[in-house]
């Protein structure tokens, strides 16, 4: 993420989930951080949160077998803990 106000750079990463679920996670991962960002969240934590819900999601479609190529994400997924994503972006560096 570039902040053109600031010129500061942030970089968001997660490990590597072994999944061909992974249709939609461009626009899943755009709607999110808008949808954050309507919630009011400054922008990099918008992106923090909408990382970590992709992020889940493809972890929940990798248990998921739909037809044979790739697959969706599971949107719909129970479980996805918002604020979850600071610690998990801090477990993924430490990786």
């Amino acid at each position: 993420l570039y902040e053109s106000s600031t010129g500061k750079q942030i970089w968001f990463s997660n490990q590597r989930i072994p999944s061909q679920n992974t249709h939609g996670t461009g626009c899943t991962l755009a709607s999110s951080i808008a949808a954050c960002l309507a919630r009011g969240m400054s922008t990099p934590v918008a992106v923090e949160h909408a990382n970590a819900y992709v992020w889940d999601a493809i972890r929940a479609a990798s248990r998921c077998w739909i037809g044979s190529g790739h697959g969706p994400l599971h949107h719909s997924f129970c479980g996805h803990d918002w604020s979850s994503s600071p610690a998990r972006r801090q477990a993924c560096h430490d990786a």
